[in-house]
């Protein structure tokens, strides 16, 4: 077997097994559209521009490799933003150390998923919302960093717990309450608990980011320069 069909059946052989881990390791919950779509991505731009390149002439090249760049970089990395790459980013560089030391306290009733938009740019969708009691303010609990739409202590409709948390945050966590500690009498999870996961979310996103997207990136423009190679080796083209 030749080099290329080497690295080819190799990239095939990854690209595979890293999807297997992305859909069976729980940490991966929030990224695994995001990692399916980038290896979709990546093969059909690969398999697209590996069709186009033995087809191209010395004065089509130039042009077809600006085109190529262009194309890798938006379908890999500028397309994604729009199911939450951008937000997936900005978890890395969330400081959950600093934020634990300056918890707030309450007591809230959770109220359930609510029908709606949190600015004019996020669109529609459900959110766990709860309200603090004997009070008019509410907000939108979050307990994952990679789920920030589906707090499962949000679901809890009716039911009165005692809180502490973070509010008043930037992007990506603005309009949200970040919990580290939930307690009632029948249910509890420390800040400790909430410390670990966040962290976890962020090393998952490193991942994400070097053994999915940077692979990604690799397999667009690599499959086509060993296809390109291979047609020009062919032909006997310097």
């Amino acid at each position: 077997m030749k080099y290329y069909k080497v690295i080819i059946f190799g990239l095939i052989l990854y690209s595979s097994f890293m999807l297997i881990q992305v859909f069976t390791v729980e940490g991966y919950n929030g990224l695994k559209f995001l990692s399916f779509y980038m290896f979709v991505a990546a093969w059909f731009v690969a398999w697209w521009m590996g069709w186009l390149y033995p087809q191209a002439d010395g004065s089509d090249i130039k042009k077809l490799k600006k085109g190529h760049l262009f194309i890798s970089v938006y379908f890999i990395l500028l397309f994604p933003m729009a199911f939450g790459l951008n937000q997936k980013f900005a978890i890395l560089f969330f400081d959950v150390d600093e934020y634990a030391a300056e918890l707030k306290s309450a007591k809230v009733i959770m109220d359930g998923g609510v029908k709606s938009n949190l600015n004019r740019f996020s669109g529609t969708d459900v959110f766990p919302v709860m309200k603090v009691a004997n009070s008019n303010e509410g907000g939108i609990p979050t307990c994952n960093l990679l789920l920030l739409n589906d707090c499962e202590y949000g679901y809890k409709k009716g039911e009165s717990f005692d809180i502490k948390f973070v509010n008043n945050l930037g992007y990506p966590l603005k309009y949200r309450t970040l919990i580290f500690e939930i307690k009632s009498d029948k249910f509890y999870k420390g800040v400790d608990y909430h410390l670990g996961l966040y962290k976890k979310n962020k090393t998952f996103v490193f991942y994400f980011v070097f053994f999915i997207m940077l692979p990604s990136l690799t397999i667009t423009f690599l499959i086509p320069s060993i296809v390109h190679n291979k047609v020009k080796a062919a032909k006997g083209v310097q």
